[in-house]
């Protein structure tokens, strides 16, 4: 392609140039579940990015910032991921992966991936793209992209691969995807850092698709939101049934990709009728009816029936309620 026709591409449309990349929060801006988070075997870090590991591997996943005014990597971007490995032994495995929703995406074509990284060392990463059905579909269809060389400066590399076609599969479970995956090298001790990931159509990397922090929240409360109050705040109002369980009916910040699982931390339902009668939330005993609200219920205290409730923080600094859609 002449250098001409490679800038017409690149240039297009504001609109063909919008909602391109496939990867949700690859400026790892948003981190509900906090900034640092331990490594386990299908766990989610920092929003939409999950890892997963052998047991003999320790790690971390944070959310990092930028000084300001570096030039290592462009356009002034806030935050990067870390991947801290201190300690691996055996033949132990460790991976962190992007599960887009929907196996349709890109089938059949040329993607491009594209992303900053550095190491704490010079290391080989593996790059694989995984094509899951769902769980009652096709079997997953797994393809090896060309490995990456991180140094212990920031660069940025661009992977193009062609994805297989999905004709004659079947999709089953709803839970269907296609997966990223970064294989760190086995049983070894190390950092990976990473920025500005995006994987788009075509067989060119375009500029990095910056998006708001308001729409970024907002794509990854599809399958996750964690909802804090200061203390004393209410998160919502409900009602005591002759079960004597407390019942409030809660709206998510954003319709959720499926019916969400919920819990809570350090909860109080506190009855109207005496202000000692608050009993702190000891469990989640039933979810959402459906993906954008429904009737949360709590065990835990005894409470009047028919009086109304309150679900509230009291004194505690970390209390939150949650929902999970993850694929």
């Amino acid at each position: 392609m002449s250098k001409a026709a490679e800038l017409a591409a690149l240039i297009g449309s504001q609109s063909a140039l919008s909602n391109r990349n496939m990867i949700i929060n690859g400026a790892m801006q948003v981190a509900q579940r906090g900034s640092s988070v331990s490594v386990g075997s299908g766990t989610y870090t920092l929003d939409r990015w999950r890892t997963d590991r052998d047991g003999t591997v320790t790690a971390t996943v944070s959310q990092q910032s930028f000084t300001l005014g570096q030039t290592d990597v462009p356009n002034e971007p806030e935050h990067y991921l870390r991947f801290d490995i201190t300690a691996a032994s055996g033949s132990s495995y460790v991976n962190l992966a992007q599960f887009i929703e929907g196996v349709r995406n890109g089938a059949g074509q040329a993607v491009t991936l594209s992303f900053w990284a550095k190491a704490s060392s010079a290391q080989t990463i593996g790059l694989r793209a995984i094509q899951d059905f769902g769980s009652s579909g096709s079997s997953d269809v797994s393809q090896t992209i060309s490995s990456i060389s991180a140094t212990t400066s920031w660069q940025q590399f661009t992977r193009t691969f062609t994805l297989a076609s999905i004709s004659g599969k079947s999709i089953g479970g709803g839970n269907d995807s296609l997966r990223i995956l970064w294989d760190l090298p086995v049983n070894t001790v190390m950092q990976l850092d990473l920025a500005q990931v995006q994987l788009e159509i075509g067989e060119q990397a375009t500029f990095f698709e910056h998006r708001s922090h308001g729409e970024e929240l907002a794509l990854c409360q599809r399958y996750y939101f964690q909802e804090t109050k200061p203390i004393y705040g209410v998160f919502t109002v409900g009602r005591v049934f002759n079960s004597k369980t407390p019942q409030f009916g809660y709206t998510f910040p954003v319709p959720m990709r499926a019916i969400p699982s919920c819990a809570a931390s350090n909860l109080l339902a506190d009855d109207e009728t005496s202000a000692t009668s608050a009993n702190t939330v000891s469990s989640v005993l039933a979810s959402s009816a459906e993906p954008d609200r429904g009737r949360v219920e709590f065990s835990g205290g005894s409470y009047s029936s028919g009086n109304s409730i309150s679900l509230a923080t009291g004194q505690a600094t970390d209390s939150y309620l949650e929902g999970s859609a993850e694929l």
